[in-house]
């Protein structure tokens, strides 16, 4: 079997879906909004993005891309992430699931 695909960058992709506690939903839409300016002035941080559902204002999905694995990890030891991220929007969360991609994939 031919790889028909090869990974064109190093880039490191985040998809993380967050469900708020219960009350808890402005205060994280407004701890993701400070948190997001801070993602991406990294020198790292290609894209961040953070987004709140209509259908149920609980339901966040955070878009993130990093260089490269590098920069993702200086990102997870950075103060705003380990102050905002880890320390204030996580014990608000009923749920956070994260998945990381690789870059982006071409024929």
């Amino acid at each position: 079997m031919t790889n028909d695909h090869e990974v064109v960058d190093q880039a490191v992709v985040v998809i993380a879906h967050y469900r708020a506690q219960e009350g808890a939903e402005d205060t994280v839409a407004a701890l993701l909004a400070e948190y997001s300016g801070l993602v991406r002035a990294e020198p790292g941080c290609a894209a961040f993005s953070a987004h709140q559902a209509y259908e149920d204002p609980r339901e966040f999905v955070l878009c993130e891309r990093y260089r490269d694995r590098t920069a993702f990890d200086q990102h997870c030891t950075s103060p705003h992430y380990l102050s905002i991220a880890r320390d204030r929007i996580r014990p608000l969360l009923d749920r956070r699931d994260v998945t990381l991609y690789k870059g982006t994939l071409e024929p």
